[in-house]
């Protein structure tokens, strides 16, 4: 559900930009159709070739059994039922079927695999098979048909509503071209809705109550002994409901794949409006075919803008070139010249120049693509080739950005005066220092002085105390 949210959002966004009035416009002639609503989409893109009242509400019709063999499908791909599972029609089931477009006249009680249910829903819309799948699937119709809408909505359908499995005649029953494209569309990725719907016959198997059946594809195109038939149709859904005839075809052929939606042509002057619905979509296919083709509108390799570039060694510019080659489905009458490509360089944008070095490949730019009042593509614009750096250029620049540089001298001249600040410290500290040290001999030297002083005066008193001994020891 999610992958598919995401292809809606870019499918409403392709919508919207196609809305651009660009010059110049394809002059293909668009088939004249009688059908009240018709649609031709390019699957793979989404593209809207051709479109008449998508948005107005119809009928559901075969849309139902497209819902319902898609919710089987995921069912058995999820692993909540398998193809080899015996069903068992209820009443509940039988009877519904009265209110639907059609059926297959199953018995109640009757039995058949579920895969023989599937084939029959996907080949003729049979009211009772649908209801039986339904059942089966989800326990009851109405739940079943609440799984329905809410698929819906997720697929993005905004003006369908369901009130059967099978596409009953109920008018509040309904659902428009673009809707049936998105629901189709979602059933078409898998191969197995592929397969069921695609298949121009099949046999059911006997066992049980069950009868076997040969049932033929309701959808012409598929028939190879029909005039009708289309050899690169795929897949269909053909369908009458309230009287209006639905039509829903899948070609493909090895350029592209088509869906097709036609409800309500007009009775034809050589048959009814079922004859006339099978012609208007071969000829709304083959226009289709035949009308657009797939173009490179940019390649990969082409130069698409230069660049100015500093710095760089032996270069003043660079090129640039898409990331990816832009191709686009577009109308025959138009070429590859006629488009218009809006470039947009990211350093321009930013007011700032483009410097070396600069790798291979590397982003500097984007490009949207217009052709046919339409965007085709949007692409980042890379670098050719390596631009790499001069070295010397670069040395010399960043010296001369550094001198120009209003905060380079603010710093020197910060620098000069913490340096200053510094060597003022230091000498005054050594100063301080170289003082101290000198008084500190000083007071050695006192010291020293002042004991060899007390040393003289002690020995002068000793030697006066001699002498007067002696002088004493004479007299006696």
């Amino acid at each position: 559900m999610r992958k598919f949210n995401i292809f809606t959002v870019f499918l409403i966004l392709l919508t919207s930009m196609s809305a651009l009035a660009l010059p110049p416009a394809s002059a293909l002639d668009e088939p004249d159709l009688t059908a009240e609503t018709a649609l031709l989409v390019e699957s793979g893109t989404g593209q809207i070739l051709y479109e008449k009242n998508k948005d107005a509400k119809v009928p559901a019709g075969g849309t139902a059994a497209v819902m319902t063999l898609l919710l089987a499908v995921e069912a058995v791909e999820d692993g909540s039922v398998a193809l080899s599972d015996t069903v068992e029609a209820s009443e509940t089931a039988v009877a519904a079927a009265g209110k639907s477009g059609g059926d297959l006249s199953l018995a109640a009680e009757e039995t058949m695999s579920f895969q023989d249910l599937m084939y029959i829903a996907g080949l003729v819309s049979a009211g009772d098979a649908c209801n039986i799948i339904a059942e089966h699937v989800s326990g009851s119709i109405g739940a079943f048909t609440e799984k329905m809408n809410e698929k819906a909505a997720g697929l993005g359908c905004t003006g369908t509503h369901f009130t059967s499995p099978g596409g009953s005649d109920d008018p509040d029953q309904y659902t428009t071209a673009w809707d049936q494209f998105l629901i189709f569309h979602e059933a078409a990725e898998h191969q197995m809705f592929m397969r069921l719907s695609g298949t121009p016959a099949y046999t059911t198997g006997e066992g049980g109550s069950a009868q076997a059946r040969t049932i033929e594809n309701a959808d012409l195109m598929l028939l190879g002994n029909s005039q009708y038939f289309y050899g690169t149709c795929t897949a269909g859904k053909a369908d009458v409901s309230n009287g209006s005839y639905t039509l829903i075809s899948c070609a493909k052929d090895k350029n592209m794949t088509l869906i097709s939606v036609i409800t309500g042509a007009a009775d034809g002057k050589s048959g009814t409006a079922e004859d006339q619905g099978y012609t208007e979509a071969r000829r709304l296919l083959d226009w289709g075919f035949s009308g657009y083709v797939w173009q490179d509108l940019v390649g990969r390799d082409d130069i698409v803008a230069t660049e100015k570039i500093d710095l760089a060694n032996g270069a003043d510019s660079i090129e640039l070139k898409p990331a990816a080659a832009v191709s686009a489905l577009v109308p025959t009458d138009l070429q590859a010249a006629d488009c218009r490509k809006d470039i947009v360089i990211y350093n321009q944008e930013a007011g700032e120049t483009l410097t070396a070095p600069v790798r291979k490949g590397a982003v500097l730019g984007e490009m949207t693509v217009y052709l046919d009042n339409a965007v085709r593509g949007k692409v980042q614009l890379v670098a050719a080739r390596d631009v790499p750096l001069d070295k010397p250029a670069y040395i010399k620049g960043q010296i001369s950005k550094t001198l120009s540089s209003v905060w380079f001298w603010l710093g020197l001249v910060l620098f000069l005066l913490l340096t200053g600040g510094y060597i003022m410290i230091v000498v005054k500290d050594w100063r301080k220092r170289r003082e101290l040290k000198r008084r500190m001999e000083e007071r050695r030297k006192q010291i020293i002085a002042a004991r060899q002083k007390k040393t003289t005066e002690e020995t002068e008193r000793i030697e006066e105390a001699e002498r007067t001994e002696e002088h004493e020891q004479i007299n006696v």
